[in-house]
């Protein structure tokens, strides 16, 4: 049986206070066409306690439909390439299940488990050639005497026959993956970037991020839990450095049409759990206890507004005028991008779910 030795962060604290409180979320962002919409309109799709997805249409801001489970807690979410399906992690991470979004219902469920094998997903990505998922997989093997932990692995999934195979191992504590819009590369974040081949399924590229920035900065924590790169194309997270005797903060951001990463530093640290980029990537907003405008440009905060909820996630219409926001509680707040006033709160008929959640927003 194998030990790990945890080192605890402001971050990693954060993310067990509320993993301990059960809550879990996944948000989704999608301009799509479904029955009765027009070409090019954004709706919301929101995972809640204990086994629906909930349908907003972001022109009404208004929940108009939902959709039940077959298990309990959606942990993530992400949207196929063509726009038809939702993939939703559901079961303690060891379902993946099928939506189809016109119908808005389950179509499928791939159980990852099986006998004493217990297999968990902790993050997603779906290749553009409509086929292949990738999956961050854990495995425990539980006998009546033992429980081994098996290193974690990249597993590529093909949709059409379910058949799965082993990419890569990868080190403990990938927490996303990302691939590029061309579907060349995939990312795994974590304590460094691996860059996988996808059609070598080879690591050609390691970037350890816990070292020195090219500013000379240490890097000290990143935030890879919550990041959205659908209308932009940027995947981006805050992160927190020490510069000498001076903290700082930034936000790591990973082009996947460029396929570049690089750190923009922001200056004084201002906590958030997540960012997102606006569509013309001019600027970028955060949140947790305060809505946070930034020039991407300029490299510095522009504007905040306090709120008497903490928030967990956002995202950004299609258009760059609305935030959508969530925390752990049965709404999503949508604020204004130019004054960042809240226009209005949704009501939804549960909690957010709000762990490992997944927002993304396709243009």
């Amino acid at each position: 049986m194998r030990k790990v030795k945890h080192t605890r962060s402001l971050v990693t604290t954060l993310i067990s206070m509320r993993i301990a409180g059960g809550l879990v979320l996944t948000l989704l962002c999608v301009p799509l066409l479904v029955p009765g919409s027009s070409p090019g309109k954004d709706w919301l799709f929101v995972g809640v306690q204990f086994n629906k997805v909930m349908v907003i249409d972001c022109q009404r801001d208004e929940v108009v439909g939902e959709i039940r489970l077959r298990h309990r807690i959606p942990v993530d979410m992400i949207v196929s390439p063509d726009k038809k399906y939702l993939y939703v992690v559901t079961h303690q991470k060891q379902s993946l299940e099928v939506v189809d979004i016109s119908e808005r219902r389950v179509i499928d469920s791939i159980e990852l488990s099986e006998g004493q094998r217990e297999r968990r997903i902790f993050g997603l990505a779906a290749h553009p050639n409509g086929r292949t998922l990738y999956l961050h997989v854990k495995t425990t093997v539980r006998l009546l005497d033992e429980l081994t932990i098996e290193p974690p692995r990249l597993v590529a999934l093909d949709l059409t026959t379910k058949k799965r195979h082993t990419v890569t191992e990868v080190p403990e504590g990938i927490s996303r993956l990302v691939i590029s819009r061309d579907g060349q590369r995939l990312y795994a974040l974590g304590r460094e970037v691996l860059t996988i081949d996808t059609a070598s399924e080879k690591i050609i590229d390691r970037r350890p991020l816990y070292t020195r920035l090219p500013d000379g900065s240490r890097l000290v924590d990143v935030f890879h839990i919550y990041g959205f790169e659908d209308q932009s194309g940027i995947y981006s997270v805050p992160y927190y450095a020490q510069a000498g005797d001076r903290p700082r903060f930034g936000l790591l951001l990973l082009d996947t049409v460029n396929k570049r990463l690089r750190f923009v530093d922001m200056g004084e640290p201002v906590l958030m759990f997540s960012t997102v980029i606006a569509p013309d990537r001019r600027y970028a907003y955060g949140v947790l206890h305060e809505v946070v405008k930034m020039d991407l440009v300029r490299r510095r905060i522009i504007k905040t507004t306090p709120h008497d909820r903490i928030h967990y996630t956002l995202n950004i219409s299609s258009d760059g005028q609305k935030l959508y926001v969530a925390g752990a509680g049965p709404e999503v707040d949508v604020f204004d991008t130019q004054s960042l006033q809240l226009l209005t709160s949704i009501p939804l008929p549960g909690d957010v779910a709000d762990a490992y959640l997944r927002l993304i927003t396709l243009p």
